[in-house]
Formats: C-alpha cells, structure tokens, sequence
C-alpha cells in the first residue's frame, strides 16, 4: 500500500523550474526523507503534498485522494518551516484552540498529554512569543499531534532547535511510529537527522530526485562503501593520468580515494603512491564509511550545507 504516489510532478514560477518531474512512491509505515540544499524544491514539493499549491503539471495521490480533499484533514499532519501559533496566546491555549478547530474528542486530555510530552507543561501558561527557540518549536510540532494522523509530513521541523529539543523529538517520532504505524515524510538538509529515522531517503537536487533508497544503500557497504583520505602537509605534487584507475579528488592540502574496499585496495594504493609523494609530505591517512553527504556531493559535486 501507498500512502503518498506522485507521477511527473512539477512547479514552474515564471521562469524558475521549482520540481522538475518528480515521481516518488511512500509506502505506508515507513519514514521517507526528502534530502537536499536548500532551494532543491523540498518545500514546494510538500506544499502540493498538502494542497496548498497546485502543481503546474503531474498527479498526487495522497492516502488514494487527491491532497485537497477535506477527507485528508483528519488523516494528514502537517508541521510546516514557519512557526504558526498564536504569540499572544499561552502554550496551552494554543493547543486548545486548535484542538476545538479540529473537533479533538477528550481535547482537555489530549492538550494535558501533548504539553507533557513535549515537555512544555511547566511553560504551558506563558505567551507562546516569550518561550525559547526549542520551546516554538516543540509546540508547533505538538500541534500537528492533536489529532493522531496516518501521515505525518515534517518540513525541516528541527530548524533552529537546539541539540537536545532535536533529539527528544526524533526520539517522540520514533515512539509514535512504532506504537501507529504513521507514515512520515521528511525534509531536511542534516545528514544525521536522514540516517537516524528514515526508512529511505531521496536525494533532490534542482527539483529532481537524483538517489534513492535506504540510507545503507545509498552509501554503500563492504566494497564502495569507504573513502580514503590523506592529508598532506603542503600541496600535491602533479599526479594527472596517474592515478586513472581510482576515483580521486584532489584539494590543496588532501587526496581523497572514494568508492573504495580498503582492506583489498589499500596496499595497492600506498604502493601507487610510493614515489609520487614524499613520506615526509604525509601529516595523516583517514579510513572512513561514505556519508549521505559524500552520495551527495558524488552526483552533484556540491556539499548539503551549500
């Protein structure tokens, strides 16, 4: 079963091709991640998700409806990048006044459960615009849980929380999931948020999905699965047509060997290398597991955080 199916789907404003094509299938129960830099198209692609823009081209389905079916209001939580309660109200009054719109059975209960659980009960009477940065945005996330829905779709929920308020919420989805089975999907531009909960991850880039799969097949296990990096003391000498037979990156101050075995290739490399480079010009050799990051930069040749 499908909980999110989108075919061809794309955005234009003017002349900015936003999503460019996108097909992705979220099955239920699984945690889906939409990684990426900023402007990959991971929050317009959300908003047609939840029919807040409609899509230049291309079909959704969401839950088998289309995402602006009033069905889908009851099923579907949305925790968008903007904070959206009310500053001049408390904590609590958020959650009540949002839990009357969305005719919350047991809505005194549940409001009780949600500030305890987000630990915002020993704040719940202060004005929303005064609590602190981790605060906003438990609430904003806490609102999004009044309603228990199938799907749960995140747009970057972490931004500007501090490290323990991430963790704890990572750790609230974890828990609910387990216990519902809900649907999440996610975007976010932090590799360890994507390596942490999600089932699988597509990797975007100018509105398209450039890799998909599980965050280990991604990056690969065993052979291809690590990067070799030496770290030189001055820069490389000249080593163009000598190394053909690697995949290198070549900096300032480091040779970077990617798509590696090392247990295998590792003799043959330093053997290679006998001569090119003075052991004296070597300052250090790193062994390390490929990262979202390096699947990243593999297929586009620009860094997450660019």
């Amino acid at each position: 079963m499908l909980a999110v199916k989108t075919s061809r789907l794309s955005k234009v404003f003017g002349d900015v091709v936003a999503v460019d094509g996108l097909s992705l299938e979220v099955k239920q129960g699984e945690v889906f991640g939409l990684l990426g830099p900023n402007g990959a198209g991971k929050s317009t692609t959300i908003k047609m998700l939840t029919g807040l823009l409609s899509p230049t081209s291309g079909t959704i389905e969401v839950l088998g409806r289309h995402p602006t079916d009033q069905e889908l209001l009851t099923s579907v939580g949305y925790v968008p990048q903007d904070l959206v309660f009310y500053g001049h109200l408390s904590a609590k009054e958020n959650l009540e006044l949002f839990a009357n719109c969305m005719e919350v059975e047991n809505a005194k209960e549940r409001v009780t459960e949600l500030l305890r659980l987000f630990e915002l009960y020993e704040a719940k009477d202060r004005r929303a615009a005064v609590l602190s940065g981790g605060q906003k945005r438990r609430l904003n996330v806490a609102i999004a849980f009044l309603l228990t829905p199938q799907l749960l779709i995140l747009d970057e929920p972490s931004a500007g929380m501090d490290p323990q308020s991430r963790n704890m919420l990572w750790e609230i989805l974890e828990g609910m999931r387990e216990e519902s089975n809900i649907t999440v999907i996610l975007t976010t531009h932090l590799i360890e948020t994507a390596d942490r909960l999600c089932n699988r991850v597509a990797i975007v880039d100018h509105g398209k999905v450039i890799a998909i799969g599980t965050p280990s097949e991604l990056k690969g296990k065993g052979k291809d699965g690590e990067i070799l990096e030496i770290v030189l003391n001055n820069s490389p000498p000249d080593l163009m047509g000598k190394l053909n037979d690697y995949d290198v990156e070549i900096t300032e101050h480091m040779i970077r060997f990617r798509n590696l075995d090392t247990f295998s290739e590792l003799p043959k490399i330093v053997e290679k290398l006998n001569g090119l480079i003075p052991k004296e010009s070597i300052r250090s050799f790193n062994i390390r597991q490929k990262t979202l990051e390096d699947v990243f930069i593999a297929h586009t040749g620009r860094s997450l955080r660019e």
